[in-house]
């Protein structure tokens, strides 16, 4: 297949009264027809000169050295665009129609005189020749294909009247109007919510697809890049560092450059007090800024009572805006006809950091506003702990209002625009403390210094002014001016949206080791659930206006109960090409509109639904109690076994989920306690049914005996079983294993298999319960490992998995069996299986239901699937859940201490 786009050697460099500065440097790479290559680095690497080069639009500074850019389409001769002048018809009949590009920021590359309509349709009218009425037409036909609301109105409207993800559409539909050849696309999503940058990948994707287009994106959001790229160019000083397919790049980095940018990134995954590892290290002397804690009576003994102790408390808070068009110079102005706060209740507890995160529009940028008294509330109140007991923060005026000012402070979003760029950076640190009359001149400095310090710069910035710093600098000069008066609370709108990866690690990091330093607590608001999870303890979800989830951390992504919680989560792309996003089931439709939660998350005839506890710190916004049987659905009577579980049964899983205590990744359960605590959850049938003892057993001294009795029956069969009610996260590895024993006399029914242990889904209550994704069955002698597949969880699933099946196996011996699963939610699971220490099968493929919410839970005991006409009894022991083989190998003993590894000893 010849290259569509062929860049060889390319070098521009910039020079200006400073300098002179390479830019590119010797950059070579290819695009295929069809293919999707991306361009890595971070900020200042080269990438979008590059995509300068090529479109023939570089600054009149800068200055191409060296090197060809070679255009080819099929059935065409080779031009290279780099010897052509920018300025040519040759060039111009390329550029826009055969080459096109979708800028960074979609909101400023659009003119703000024009119409959305016109300006599409210019491209028809200068490389087709199209009339007005044709231009308008396709034009129309565009925004319909990008998912555009109303796009017979909209067509008409002009850039500053639409979002940002709007804007966005639309420049793809100007982009490939004349259905070009090659698509650069600069950064297309990185100023947008994860759930718009969905729908943008999505969109891209689509027209990829319809008509065959070639993309050169740049990005260093490597999340987007593992979802889209065939191929990658990783990029660090205009040289490439590293290429080849975006598949053998993620799974074996061998540039030390990539692997940092990998090492960036945050992942889901993390392990508890994992961190982040940045390019660059931002060196803070923390035991400094430990001493000035305990100088201001933050120290840990002085604070060890106040941990936890609510330090703002918001409730009811409400506010409305009325758009211009409802008013008039001759009117009065209506009352509000939208509300972008609507009654939110929200703690915020001392020492910790709440994380709120929601779409743009969502209320939670006004939310803050409200809270440090820069916009008024409609309704509500705002308090806040004090010596004296609480302070009504909305009340406060004059002198008891500029006194709490210090207590909160504020960093915002754009570092760029955030500092004034006629003060120096002195000027704008010291500017707190002159505002409220701290110190002298001498000592305001010293405080400056004490600042840079404590943010990773030194002395030597004082004197400079905010132009001469990077997008990271000028963030943490934000952060030291926030500092300056000694806050209480910090409010963080999206601090690290506008940075590449490597320079938002180190904020991150920052503002981790600060929190504990200081003592600090943080309201930390974005819509990169990534990002949230790297730093809260607990997270609110908000959508129009509304808190609708409020859980831990943990909680929150293992249990996310809310349709608009699971859309978030469902949109994040994760830096693993084996990890894709799944296209689709990714709706162009906005996800964040009340009126599409169906029941009981939805408005019905008693009134708008409000924060219920459903566990431990885990609050959604709902019409009754999920956790209660009164939630459950009401179910049609000739349908009283849903999936063969009863509703009594789904309001006992519902109590159980409930008071599922911790739900920790590591677990060893050996029985070495003589009883059966330490299950998140017992489901046993009969006082026979399962019980610990000492007669037959793997490791250590006791093991757990289960026992089948004729008159046993629960739902589908005749059970005695253990429950571990944990869902392991989507899209990670995780192990498991246990040992069984099956005596020499064990001999069910012929054709009657009794299953060991399983995996099963957790369905939603009231809804019908699927096949296993994956259970061990003994039937007739052999050990079989089956499984099920299906859209949607069902008795009778589409697809039913035969994974392996043994010869006749030895009974009277133990048997151990370790198991590597990867459930995915979209994508391809993964099983590789282990018996007595050597392989057994590995598979691949479509398993479990993905309209389930969560991963299957595990059960382990004995269930008959058809009749017994006597007792059989099997033992189980040493069950374990880890990160790998060694921590879950069953003929280990396992100890795990409090908040230590989990050891392993030989047996």
């Amino acid at each position: 297949m010849s290259d569509l786009l062929r860049v060889e050697n390319l070098a521009v460099e910039f020079r200006t009264m400073a300098g002179t500065t390479r830019a590119v440097n010797g950059l070579s790479f290819r695009v295929e027809p069809g293919k999707t290559v991306a361009i890595v680095g971070e900020s200042g690497s080269g990438k979008s000169v590059t995509a300068q080069a090529i479109m023939g639009i570089l600054p009149p500074i800068a200055r191409r050295l060296d090197g060809r850019i070679l255009f080819q389409e099929k059935g065409a001769s080779a031009v290279d665009l780099a010897g052509l002048d920018t300025r040519s018809k040759e060039f111009a009949a390329i550029r826009g129609a055969r080459i096109s590009m979708i800028f960074q920021e979609p909101t400023t590359s659009f003119s703000a005189y024009h119409t959305i309509g016109d300006q599409i349709g210019e491209a028809l009218k200068i490389h087709r020749g199209a009339d007005d009425k044709t231009a308008r037409k396709a034009a129309v036909e565009g925004l319909a294909a990008v998912g555009f609301p109303n796009p017979e109105t909209k067509v008409d409207a002009y850039p500053f009247e639409l979002s940002g993800g709007l804007c966005q559409r639309a420049m793809i539909a100007m982009a490939m109007i004349c259905k070009p050849a090659l698509l650069i696309a600069d950064e297309p999503t990185t100023a947008l919510d994860v759930t718009v940058q969905a729908e943008i990948l999505k969109l891209m994707k689509a027209m990829q697809e319809a008509n065959g287009t070639a993309i050169l994106l740049i990005a260093h959001d490597l999340g987007v890049v593992a979802n889209m790229a065939d191929e990658m160019v990783v990029v660090h000083h205009g040289k490439a560092m590293e290429a080849g397919t975006a598949a053998d790049l993620f799974a074996e980095p061998r540039h030390p450059y990539l692997k940092a940018l990998l090492a960036a990134v945050p992942r889901f995954d993390m392990l508890p007090g994992e961190r982040l590892t940045p390019i660059r290290e931002i060196k803070v002397d923390m035991a400094a800024a430990g001493a000035r804690r305990t100088a201001l009576g933050r120290g840990k003994d002085a604070r060890a009572g106040a941990e936890g102790e609510v330090l703002l408390m918001v409730r009811g808070i409400e506010k409305g805006f009325t758009s211009r068009s409802e008013t008039s110079w001759f009117k009065k102005a209506k009352a509000p006809s939208s509300l972008a706060v609507a009654g939110v209740d929200l703690d915020i507890r001392r020492g910790e950091c709440l994380g709120l995160v929601g779409e743009s529009g969502c209320g939670k940028t006004t939310l803050s506003k409200i809270i440090v008294r820069s916009i008024e509330a409609d309704a509500g109140s705002v308090e806040m702990a004090g010596d004296g007991g609480r302070i009504d923060v909305l009340k406060l005026e004059g002198e008891p209002l500029r006194d709490w000012r210090r207590r909160v402070q504020y960093v915002f979003q754009n570092p760029y625009s955030a500092l004034n760029p006629r003060m120096t950076v002195l000027s704008i640190l010291s500017e707190p403390l002159v505002i409220h009359g701290i110190g002298d001149t001498k000592s305001r400095r010293a405080r400056v210094s004490e600042l840079l310090r404590l943010v990773g710069l030194d002395d030597s910035h004082m004197n400079r002014y905010p132009h001469s710093f990077s997008g990271g600098q000028r963030q943490r000069l934000g952060i030291a001016r926030a500092l300056a008066l000694e806050p209480e609370l910090i409010i963080f709108d999206e601090p690290v949206s506008a940075l590449d990866v490597s320079i938002q690690a180190q904020i991150l990091n920052l503002l981790r080791d600060l929190r504990s330093a200081l003592g600090l607590t943080y309201l930390f608001i974005s819509h990169n659930l990534a990002v949230v999870d790297y730093l809260a303890d607990r997270i609110a979800v908000m959508a129009a206006g509304r808190i609708v989830e409020l859980a831990p951390r943990e909680a929150l992504f293992r249990n996310a109960l809310h349709p608009y919680t699971k859309a978030l989560i469902a949109a994040v792309p994760q830096p693993d090409p084996s990890r894709r996003l799944d296209f689709a089931r990714i709706s162009l439709e906005r996800q964040s509109d009340p009126c599409a939660w169906a029941a009981p998350f939805g408005a019905d005839k008693t009134g708008e639904p409000h924060l219920v506890k459903i566990g431990p710190g885990h609050f959604v916004r709902a019409q009754k109690d999920l956790a209660m049987p009164v939630s459950l659905p009401p179910m049609p009577a000739s349908k009283g076994e849903l999936g063969g579980r009863t509703p009594g049964e789904h309001a006992e899983i519902a109590r159980a989920l409930a008071i599922d205590p911790k739900g920790e990744p590591v677990v060893h359960l050996d029985f070495e306690t003589g009883t059966l605590d330490g299950w998140s959850v017992r489901r046993l049938v009969g006082p026979h049914s399962a019980r610990v003892q000492g007669e037959v057993k793997r490791v250590g001294t006791k093991a757990c005996r289960f026992e089948l009795r004729p008159g046993d029956r629960v739902s589908q069969g005749i059970r005695a079983e253990l429950r571990d009610w944990y869902n392991a996260p989507f899209e990670t590895d995780t192990w498991y294993g246990f040992a069984t024993y099956l005596a020499e006399d064990f001999a069910p029914p012929r054709e009657t298999g009794v299953v060991l242990a399983q995996w099963h889904d957790q369905a939603r209550l009231g809804d019908p319960s699927g096949k296993p994704p994956l259970a061990i069955r003994y039937l007739d002698g052999r050990l079989r490992f089956t499984g099920a597949a299906s859209p949607v969880a069902s008795p009778d699933p589409e697809t039913v998995h035969l994974f392996h099946e043994t010869a006749e196996v030895a009974l009277g011996r133990w048997m151990d069996f370790v198991f590597r699963i990867h459930w995915s939610r979209h994508g391809p699971s993964e099983i590789d299986a282990f018996l007595d220490g050597k392989p057994l099968f590995s598979f691949r493929g479509p398993l479990g239901y993905p309209n389930e919410d969560q991963a299957p839970y595990f059960k382990l005991g004995l269930y008959a699937s058809g009749p017994i006409e006597t007792p059989l009894v099997g033992y189980h022991d040493n069950y374990s859940r880890g990160p790998g083989y060694d921590a879950v190998d069953p003929a280990r003993v396992h100890r795990l201490a409090v908040g230590a590894v989990a050891v392993t000893e030989p047996a």
